[in-house]
Order: C-alpha cells, then sequence, then structure tokens
C-alpha cells in the first residue's frame, strides 16, 4: 500500500474513530481523581508516571497519529522473509526488522527491543487504525514517558521530548549502518556542533538576561524556530527586522536540536517536517522539506528562486554581518541565472539541487555543522567551479555526454552505478534539468555556458558520513600494446579515482590503430593519468623492450590488502593507491601528498605520511629528493620536446598540441619520416608519451622508472629513427649542447633504467 493510500485510509479511520471512542466511553482514559485538577492535590505530589500503552494514546490523539503511521518510527515497511524483498502490505505490516528477527521479542538475551520496541506497543496497535498485525513500533510513550498522568489532571512525563530522548537510541552504539548508514553517532556529534552552541551573547537582549530577542530566536534558539519558522526564510534583512519588531523574545531557551529541524511524529525519510516542501502550480516538489528547513536560517533564495544579496547576516546590509556567516557567497540555487561558473561573469559558486532528497546533506552532515572538509575541498581542483576542468565546455550538452562521466558530478555518479551494475554509461540518463543552460545570442552561437557541475562531495560519497560510490575494477576505454582490454586491480576505495584518473586513450591505441598515420590526427592520452601509469599501461611502449615494474617497486601495492583483508604495505591503509597517499595528510581533502610554492613550483613539504611507510632509512622522501627527482624529470621531458621539434613535431599548449611549424598554425597530420609508413606509429608514440607526461605532473612519483623507460626510449627512437642507445650522445650535440636542461637531462637519460 502506497503512502498515499495509507494516508486516505487513516483519514476514513479517523472518523469512524469519534463512533469507536463514542462506544466505548472514553474507557481508556478514565482514571480515578481527587476531584482537584492540581498535581500538587495527589498524594505524594506527583503521581507515578506509569505507562497506559500507544492504544490508549490514540483514543485522543489521532491527529498524531495520523502523522505517526507515515513515519518510519510506525514501521509500516515490510520484506518477504525468505528473499528480503520489499513488500506493500500498509496496515498488515509485520514491519522490518519484525518480531523474530534477530530474537526481537523471543529472544530475552536480544538488546534490539530497546529501541525498536522499548515499551512493547507492537502487542498494542488498534486494528484498521495503527496495525492489523503485530510489530515492533516506536510508540508514543517510548519518547513521551508515561501516560497515567495526563488525563485532564496533569502533564505528560515528557511533554517536548529534547535531543537526549532522541539520543537514547541515535548514538555511537547505533550498529545498522548497511540500512542506515548516516545514522551513527548523531548524539555525539550533534553535542559538538554549532548547533548544540547556538545561542550566545549575541543572541541576548542585553548583557545578562537569559531573553533571546525575538529575531534571533528565529534560527538561534529551538522555541524561536518552531513558533516563527513561518516567517520565511527567503526574507531580507531590512523585512526581518520590521517583521520581528513587536514579536515576543524567547524566554529560558534551548538552543536547536532535533526536534527544531524533525518533526519527530512524522520522522519520514527525506522529508524534515518543521518546513514543508514547495511546489509548482503541476504539483511537482521544486524545493524539498531538507533544503527549505537549511535555508529557513541559512538564507539562500528569495522568493523567487534568486539568490539573496541582503540575507540577513551579509555585511552589505548588517554592520555586525559577516561572510563567514552567510552561504549566498559561495552557493546558488540551480537554475539561479544571475548566478554561473562559466563565461565573463563567472563566480565560484556550488549549485544546489533545491528539489533533491538530499539537496544539503548530500554535501554537508547535518548533526555535525562542520565545514572543515568543505574547506578543504573547496580549495582543491576538484572543488574549483572557474578550474579548466569545469568551464571549458557546457558539459551538459549532447556532444559533451562522454566526456561528462568525469566533468559533471551527475554523469560521474551515473557512470560509477552503471559500472557497478556491470552496464555501460549512458548519458542519456544525466539530469542537468536544475541547472541554467547555455545561452545563445541571435545567431544561435553559444554566449555563455550557463552552470556546471564540479565534481561535488555526492559525487564521490553515497552519504554524508562518508560512503564511498566504489564501482569496483575499472576496465579501461583503451587496450593495451597487444590488443587486449584492460581492467585494472580492485584497488578497494581508490577505484573511484580510478573511474577517471586511467586516460581516455592508451599508448596501444596507437599501436592497434589501422589508420593511416601519414594522415591521421594526434591521439591524446586526455588527461591526469596516474591510475594507469601506476599500473604501467599508459604509454606508448616500443617493440621488444621491457616495461614491467622494478621487483622493489610497491607503489601499486600502497592500500592492497591480504587475503585475510590486512594491510600488505603497513601504514597506507586498505583503501587502495590513490587514497593511501593522496589522503593520508593532515589536509586529505585537498588531495595533495605534496605542498608545492605557487610561484616556483617547488616543493616545499611532503603532506602524505604514506611515503615514510617505506622510503627510511637513507631513502626518505624529503622536499629536497622529490625536488630533485622533479626537475631531473622535467630536463628530460624538455630534452624529449625539442627532439621532437627536430623531427617536426611542435608542440604547443593548445589542442592538438602538435604542430608542423614553431607558429603552431598548422596541426601535424603526416607522422612518417621521409614517407615511411613503418615510422608513423613510433613518432607518434614518442609525442604521445611526452604529452601523456607533460599533463600528468607527478608523474615521476607515481612510477619513476615507467616514466623514465617510455622517455628514454622515446628520445632514442627519434633521434634516428633506431632503437640504439643513442640519447647519451645525441645530448651533447646540438641543439641540446648548452641548454638549460642539458646537464639534468644527461644525468636523467645516463642509462634505460
Amino acid at each position: 500500500m502506497s503512502m498515499k493510500k495509507l494516508k486516505s485510509k487513516t483519514r476514513w479511520f479517523m472518523l469512524a474513530l469519534f463512533a469507536l471512542m463514542t462506544a466505548i466511553g472514553f474507557a481508556g482514559c478514565s482514571v480515578e481523581d481527587s476531584g482537584d485538577d492540581s498535581i500538587s492535590s495527589l498524594e505524594g505530589d506527583l503521581r507515578t508516571y506509569e505507562k497506559v500503552g500507544i492504544n490508549v494514546c490514540t483514543n485522543c490523539h489521532y491527529g498524531q497519529v495520523s502523522q505517526w503511521i507515515q513515519g518510519q518510527h510506525a514501521n509500516v515497511q515490510a520484506i518477504d522473509h525468505d528473499t528480503h524483498a520489499d513488500l506493500d502490505l500498509g496496515l498488515d505490516s509485520d514491519g522490518f526488522p519484525y518480531y523474530g528477527y534477530s530474537g526481537l521479542g523471543t529472544d530475552p538475551e536480544s538488546n534490539c527491543a530497546s529501541c525498536h520496541d522499548p515499551e512493547g506497543d507492537g502487542r498494542n496497535l488498534v486494528a484498521d487504525l495503527t496495525g492489523n498485525t503485530s510489530r515492533p513500533v516506536i510508540g508514543c510513550e517510548s519518547c513521551h514517558g508515561g501516560g497515567n498522568n495526563h488525563y485532564g489532571i496533569g502533564p505528560i512525563e515528557t511533554p517536548t521530548p529534547d535531543y537526549q530522548t532522541c539520543g537514547n537510541c541515535h548514538n555511537s552504539e547505533f550498529d545498522h549502518l548497511a540500512y542506515h548508514p548516516n545514522g551513527d553517532n548523531i548524539l555525539e556529534e550533534y553535542m559538538v556542533s554549532p548547533h548544540f552552541n547556538s545561542i550566545n551573547d549575541h543572541t541576548y537582549i542585553e548583557e545578562g538576561s537569559t531573553e533571546v530577542r525575538a529575531r534571533c530566536s528565529r534560527c538561534h534558539t529551538d522555541e524561536g524556530f518552531r513558533k516563527y519558522n513561518s516567517i520565511p526564510g527567503t526574507t531580507g534583512y531590512s523585512d526581518l527586522t520590521d517583521e520581528f519588531e513587536h514579536l515576543a523574545n524567547i524566554s529560558n531557551a534551548s538552543a536547536v536540536q532535533c526536534r527544531t529541524c524533525h518533526d519527530p511524529h512524522t520522522t519520514k525519510e527525506g522529508d524534515f517536517g518543521r518546513v514543508s516542501e514547495t511546489k509548482n502550480s503541476d504539483g511537482v516538489v521544486t524545493q524539498t522539506s531538507e533544503f527549505n528547513t537549511c535555508t529557513s536560517c541559512h538564507q539562500l533564495n528569495d522568493a523567487n528562486g534568486v539568490a539573496m544579496t541582503d540575507a540577513y547576516h551579509d555585511p552589505s546590509v548588517n554592520q555586525y554581518g559577516s561572510l563567514e556567516e552567510v552561504i549566498t557567497d559561495t552557493h546558488a540555487m540551480g537554475g539561479d541565472p544571475t548566478r554561473v561558473n562559466t563565461g565573463d561573469n563567472a563566480g565560484d559558486y556550488i549549485f544546489i539541487k533545491a528539489d533533491a532528497v538530499n539537496s544539503c546533506a548530500g554535501c554537508h552532515n547535518p548533526h555535525l555543522a562542520d565545514n572543515t572538509i568543505n574547506k578543504q575541498w573547496a580549495r582543491s581542483a576538484h572543488g574549483n567551479p572557474t578550474g579548466e576542468p569545469w568551464k571549458h565546455y557546457d558539459w551538459k550538452a549532447a556532444n559533451r555526454s562522454s566526456c561528462s562521466r568525469c566533468h559533471s558530478t551527475t554523469g560521474f555518479v551515473n557512470y560509477n552505478m552503471a559500472v557497478a551494475g556491470g552496464e555501460s554509461y549512458d548519458a542519456s540518463k544525466n539530469d542537468f534539468s536544475y541547472l541554467t543552460p547555455a545561452s545563445t545570442n541571435a545567431e544561435g552561437a553559444v554566449v555563455n555556458l550557463g552552470q556546471n557541475e564540479t565534481l561535488y562531495c555526492w559525487g564521490c560519497h553515497s552519504d554524508y558520513k562518508g560512503g564511498i560510490r566504489n564501482p569496483g575494477p575499472i576496465t579501461a576505454d583503451y587496450v593495451d600494446m597487444d590488443g587486449t582490454a584492460i581492467t585494472f586491480p580492485d584497488v578497494s576505495a581508490s577505484n573511484v579515482c580510478m573511474a577517471c584518473h586511467t586516460g581516455r586513450e592508451g599508448g596501444g591505441s596507437i599501436a592497434n590503430s589501422t589508420a593511416d598515420f601519414s594522415s591521421q590526427g594526434f591521439i591524446n592520452s586526455h588527461y591526469l593519468t596516474a591510475g594507469a601509469t601506476l599500473f604501467n599501461v599508459s604509454g606508448y611502449e616500443y617493440s621488444g623492450l621491457d616495461y614491467s615494474n622494478e621487483n622493489f617497486y610497491e607503489h601499486d601495492r600502497i592500500g592492497s590488502v591480504d587475503a585475510n583483508g590486512n594491510a600488505v604495505v603497513e601504514g597506507t591503509g586498505t583503501n587502495g593507491p590513490c587514497v593511501g597517499c593522496h589522503m593520508t595528510t593532515s589536509e586529505k581533502h585537498l588531495f595533495l601528498p605534496v605542498t608545492e610554492d605557487e610561484t616556483t613550483g617547488e616543493i616545499t613539504a611532503v603532506n602524505s605520511t604514506a611515503c615514510a611507510s617505506c622510503h627510511g632509512g637513507g631513502f626518505e622522501m624529503t622536499p629536497a629528493t622529490l625536488n630533485e627527482r622533479k626537475n631531473l624529470h622535467h630536463d628530460g621531458l624538455e630534452a624529449l620536446k625539442i627532439q621532437l621539434q627536430q623531427s617536426g613535431f611542435y608542440f604547443s599548449a593548445s589542442y592538438p598540441y602538435f604542430y608542423s611549424d614553431a607558429a603552431g598554425t598548422s596541426a601535424v597530420r603526416d607522422w612518417t619520416t621521409g614517407g615511411d609508413a613503418t615510422t608513423g606509429k613510433p613518432n607518434m608514440g614518442a609525442a604521445y608519451n611526452y604529452n601523456l607526461f607533460e599533463h600528468d605532473p607527478g608523474a615521476y612519483a607515481h612510477n619513476n622508472y615507467y616514466v623514465k623507460r617510455l622517455l628514454y626510449d622515446s628520445f632514442d627512437w627519434l633521434d634516428d629513427n633506431l632503437m640504439n642507445g643513442s640519447v647519451g650522445a645525441t645530448l651533447t650535440a646540438s641543439p641540446h649542447a648548452g641548454a638549460s636542461y642539458q646537464a639534468g637531462a644527461q644525468l636523467y637519460f645516463s642509462k634505460r633504467p
């Protein structure tokens, strides 16, 4: 039974409930009292808060029941006990978990009931109202306490449960991450969060007071938000100030907490409950409850969906405001035409999918509410909205569908899910409708690419607790030198990195091509191919030579595990080489194993702790050691570039990279030497290898020996179209003699490793 049908059925039974209550004369509510409504008149001042059961509560609180029945605490979900397939049984559901599952309700040693059926209310359900079959539920008194005193003579034990009540179950002992990956450690995270400390000196009406200003209370207190959240968060500073001028302050306020954002009666997944979703005239959700709840205080857009320029804490309108207190300088609701990350007016904006269930929680842990990792990511190449990989083309366009798998988060998620499911990537499944499209002029020419995604958090992560979208082993888009398919090893969490950092072409693409290389455009590796280089399959290899790794080479084993799941290389973790090197740092979401001077490019610090796990003794990877390797590698690259020029292949930073003239006006298409067709592939192979490592700045560290062999062999081939070890002699003659790179290149190429 769908929730819509269940709601309809519930309303029908609510009408019938009046007749039912009349017939039973409210028998469940009859209590013996003294005739005095005051609790103080009762013997012992307070009667014991005894439990009466959910079936008694439902006699009066049918409005709450109609909400509760739709939420997770009511446990109307059901599964087939044998196949575990989802079932839609409505009020006939026995729940999941069900009685008997893991001993629940049958095994005295099972502690599942303490959270899943704490009061045994699953045996007290009312037929055709709260359930037709016994099932574990979290009923009224599980959170509100005993209701025995609640029959017109006193309050319920806990009328407004706070975060501690929720924390009885939603804490560090929560062990159901397979079903609820975000459910762990909620209480502990909340108690160190800014939300827990939301009330501060600036919110009180005066020093020494405990009374919170009405306008501050709306976002800084639980009571204020629940009282004033009908005043929209899309209202600017002046209007909000005027709106609250005569409204009541909040006394004895408590901090923002669970009940502030969540309606505990509903607790429906993806529905915060306090601020309802927004729908258009067709009934389609345009802004989810989550988005509206979060942006009620973390203001983003006005009532028209356009980014606010007068948010309450914006320093341009509030002299006490700060950019640290607003998100409008870094965020935009997707579709806002005033904010793009491409074109002349590009800005560093993160575009939010306001109609998504995880519109905010896709990148933020709402319970911890700490943006340290987010700020690291924003400083990284993955998070730079105006970086070339994200703004170069309109990755939303149909003619860029094959590119979108790495140049957009939407495509990246689609690709990873396809690989994980053993399917082919289908770019037609990409939904970019939430983004502002490219715009054209009267002649139809594109004048602005609109909004493009970067690689957002929800690209690599399946949940805000860090779950990885692990697609499993990646199969390359190209073949090996001998024409065989390449499937990379399973490198655990690093598989998600390999999905893009293995290149679109390999050396085998050239070796196995049937094209005429006297009239062939350059085959481009397409870029940052560290993963393929790590496993020594990225380059063009010359026939008859050995390119296998040295016995002591272990970079491909970093982060790997043995048959028992133990780390193979101690100190590098179990998440594969990409994560093992690039994320074992104090700021792991910068993805930088080293720090480089922005002006000179010199390595100033080694950040990754993985290096020291292997490189000890006299082989430490210090900044000086790495700078030496890097500089020699670059000298070797420069020597190869000049040798390519000698063969008539001039490298340029502009695609397609190789031109037949120094001015870069005519792209190379004839790769042969003197019309000899046999030279075409190895000539392009040499150019390919240069371009490959020119676009992989860390190649000298990823697989030093493999890289050096490829560059050495490329030079050796080019100088006389023979593989004869003539590199050293060629470097002593013109045009290399006396060049700034000569000494370094001679040392780098002193012999083939």
